[in-house]
């Protein structure tokens, strides 16, 4: 009896563990197909940065990066044509975001891909350890080209949501 207590309460502190590491750093870019409407998102785990919580109640950081080439959308092809044509991680390996501010659940940053820089705006909200950021972009402010496959293609907005470690 002894050891199957033990056994449960390792168990649920293992889970506790892999719960917690499922809320780190994370990011999800929500892109819409037309004409259908359907959505797909390229996801990721990989986040190199931090949001400071200031004396006042503001947010700030000077650098986040997201490293590109650990996205993924659950198709392999897809992944290939998002990586290597439209972002060349290989040249361009990973989306920055600089001067990073908020306060009361509205925020500004410059989000750089590709190399080509703009401002972007939205709202976060403090979890825990964490800082959940949303924020809409159009990609063809970063000179990605027309993502099109067999007549379908994905809309110039896209929506971006990141869980970046709170310090």
């Amino acid at each position: 009896m002894k050891l199957i207590r033990h056994f449960v309460n390792a168990s649920l502190v293992s889970t506790a563990l892999i719960a917690s590491s499922a809320l780190a750093a994370s990011v999800d870019v929500a892109l819409k197909i037309t004409p259908t409407g359907q959505v797909f998102h390229a996801k990721g785990s990989q986040v190199k940065g931090a949001i400071t919580k200031n004396a006042d109640g503001s947010i700030s950081s000077d650098k986040i990066e997201i490293p590109l080439s650990q996205l993924k959308t659950g198709m392999g092809l897809r992944d290939d044509h998002m990586k290597n044509k439209h972002l060349e991680v290989s040249k361009f390996p990973n989306a920055i975001i600089t001067n990073a501010k908020g306060k009361d659940g509205k925020g500004t940053a410059e989000l750089e891909v590709r190399g080509k820089k703009k401002a972007v705006s939205g709202t976060y909200e403090i979890q825990g350890s964490n800082v959940l950021v949303k924020f809409p972009i159009n990609i063809s402010d970063y000179d990605v080209g027309k993502v099109r496959y067999m007549g379908m293609g994905v809309k110039d907005e896209a929506q971006v949501e990141a869980l970046i470690p709170l310090k």
